[in-house]
C-alpha cells in the first residue's frame, strides 16, 4: 500500500539463496528457449536479491513461464507453491476502481458525485469528485506518509477514526489540478463502496467482482481469519537474518491494500478484464484513461519494450506485488513476494522483455573490498536529498561505513570499489561524487531511480 523507497523506509534483505522452488506443470510451460532462459534469470534474483514467492507469465490461457521460490512459512520451511496466497497491497486499487465502476454501471454512483454527497461535513467534500479519488488528484493528504504512520498501522480502527486521521488536514493543492499517490482517498471510496451498498467491503468486493470473476482464491485478509495456503511476510533485519514483518492491522488498508490473491487468479482476472465478463466497454474505457500523467482509475498506462501496457504494483508490511498486463498480444504478468527486499518490477518487467524478445539484465553480484579506515573517513558526515527535508547520515562503524535515513536504523554499508558502495540488505548502490578536492553530494540508485544527496557536513 505504501511506497516503498530507501528515502522513505529502509527495507533489508540478505544474499542467501533457498533451494526450494516449485514451477506450474510441465506439460503447460511453453519450450521457447527464450523464455527457458529466464530460469537463468530467476536464479540469479534468488541468489543476489533473495527472491522469495511467485512468478507466472500467460498469454491468455497459455502459461509461458511459472515458477515459486522460495518459502510461505520459513519457521516450519513450508515452501511457496503456484497456489500459495499472498497480500497484494496497492494491486487492490484496480479492484476498488472495478467495484466502484461496476456501481457507476447499476446507476448508484457516477465519477462526478462529490464527497460531500457521501460525507456532508466533510471539508472541501463539495470540490473533491469520486473520479479525483480514483485518480490520486483529490489533494487529500495520504495519511500512510504520516511520521505517526508506523504506530497507526499496528493499531484497529473504524472507519470514522480511518477518515478523521486526515479529514480535517488541508488540502495539498486544488482538486484536479494534479497527481499526487494518495491511500487517503481509496479509504475514502470504501467508505462510499460501503455506504451504497449497504454492505461491508469485503462482502461487496465478493459478491460484484470476485465471485463472478472465479477468483476463488482471491480476497480481503483479515488478521484473526485463517486463510488457507497463506503465506507469511518477512523482512531482514540488520543482522541478515528473516524477521517476521512488522504487524499491521488490517482494519487500515481497506480497499487502498488490505487484499490477498495467487497469480493463477490475477491471470484470471486480467482475462475477465479483457473478455468484458465484468465490466461493460464503456466503464474499462474510463478504467484505462489517465487522468493526470500516465495514472488512470487504479492502474498506470504507459509504454514498455516499446508496448502499450498497464500496470500497478503494490505494497504491504512483509508482501510486494507486480501486475502488469500487454494491451496487444495479451500477456499477463505477475509477481509475488513475501520477502520485501526486492522490487518485484524488475522482476517483471525483465520476465516482460523475455517473453517479447527483448533485451534484459541478468543481475551481477557485487563484491566487497576492503578500504582502510583512513579512506571510508573521507565519506562521513550529512547529506540532504535535494528539494526534500531528508538527511542521510553516513558514519564509521569499525571497519565499514553505515547509511541511516531520517527515522530509520543504521544500515551497513559496503565498498564495491572507491566511491562505490553497496547495501546487502536491499538492491542499492551510492556513488560519491567529488568536486574541487571535496565530496560534493552521493547518489543513491535504488528501484530503478536515481536520487541526489547534498553534502552538508563531514
Amino acid at each position: 500500500m505504501k511506497s516503498i523507497v530507501l528515502m522513505v523506509v529502509i527495507i533489508f534483505t540478505s544474499c542467501v539463496r533457498d533451494k526450494n522452488e516449485s514451477t506450474v506443470p510441465e506439460k503447460q510451460v511453453t519450450v521457447d528457449p527464450r523464455v527457458q532462459k529466464l530460469d537463468v534469470l530467476m536464479s540469479a534474483f534468488v541468489e543476489k536479491d533473495k527472491f522469495s514467492g511467485v512468478v507466472l507469465a500467460m498469454r491468455e490461457d497459455k502459461v509461458l513461464y511459472g515458477k515459486a521460490f522460495g518459502y510461505a512459512n520459513r519457521q516450519h520451511e513450508i515452501p511457496n507453491t503456484m497456489d500459495t496466497k499472498f497480500r497484494i497491497g496497492s494491486v487492490t486499487k484496480q479492484f476498488t476502481s472495478a467495484l466502484v465502476l461496476k456501481l457507476v454501471e447499476a446507476g448508484k454512483i457516477s465519477l462526478e458525485d462529490k464527497l460531500d454527497k457521501f460525507i456532508p461535513d466533510y471539508p472541501t467534500g463539495n470540490r473533491i469528485t469520486v473520479r479525483h479519488l480514483l485518480s490520486h488528484t483529490s489533494g487529500i493528504v495520504n495519511f500512510t506518509d504520516d511520521k505517526e504512520y508506523p504506530k497507526i498501522m499496528s493499531q484497529k480502527h473504524t472507519m470514522d477514526e480511518l477518515i478523521n486521521l486526515f479529514k480535517s488536514r488541508p488540502l495539498e493543492f486544488e482538486p484536479g489540478s494534479k497527481f499526487k499517490y494518495c491511500n487517503s482517498g481509496y479509504i475514502l471510496l470504501t467508505f462510499i463502496i460501503e455506504k451504497v451498498t449497504g454492505k461491508s467491503y469485503d462482502k461487496a468486493l465478493a459478491e460484484i467482482i470476485l465471485k463472478p470473476a472465479g477468483l476463488n482464491n482471491t480476497g480481503y485478509a483479515f488478521n484473526k481469519i485463517i486463510i488457507k495456503k497463506m503465506a507469511s511476510g518477512y523482512s531482514i533485519g540488520s543482522d541478515g537474518n528473516f524477521e517476521n514483518a512488522s504487524f499491521n492491522h488490517m482494519s487500515i488498508p481497506q480497499g487502498a491494500g488490505g487484499m490477498y490473491s495467487t497469480a493463477p487468479d490475477l491471470c484470471k482476472w486480467d482475462r475477465a478484464l479483457r473478455n468484458g465478463s465484468i465490466l461493460n466497454e464503456n466503464s474499462l474505457k474510463e478504467l484505462y484513461t489517465p487522468v493526470k500523467g500516465q495514472y488512470a482509475l487504479g492502474w498506470i498506462v504507459t509504454k514498455l519494450h516499446d508496448s502499450d501496457v498497464i500496470m500497478h504494483g503494490g505494497g504491504i508490511n512483509g508482501f510486494v506485488s507486480y501486475f502488469l498486463r500487454y494491451t496487444a498480444d495479451k500477456t499477463c504478468i505477475v509477481v509475488l513476494s513475501n520477502n520485501v527486499a526486492l522490487s518485484p518490477q524488475r522482476i517483471g518487467v525483465s520476465i516482460g522483455a523475455a517473453v517479447h524478445g527483448k533485451p534484459y539484465k541478468i543481475p551481477r553480484i557485487k563484491k566487497e573490498i576492503n578500504l582502510e579506515v583512513s579512506e571510508l573517513s573521507k565519506y562521513t558526515g550529512t547529506y540532504v536529498l535535494e528539494g526534500a527535508k531528508i538527511s542521510m547520515n553516513i558514519a564509521l562503524s569499525g571497519k565499514h561505513l553505515t547509511a541511516q535515513v531520517t527515522g530509520q536504523r543504521a544500515i551497513p554499508v559496503f565498498a564495491e570499489k572507491k566511491d562505490n558502495f553497496f547495501l546487502k540488505v536491499v538492491d542499492a548502490e551510492i556513488v560519491f561524487i567529488w568536486k574541487n578536492g571535496k565530496i560534493e553530494k552521493l547518489i543513491l540508485h535504488q528501484g530503478g531511480r536515481s536520487s541526489n544527496w547534498i553534502r552538508q557536513s563531514e
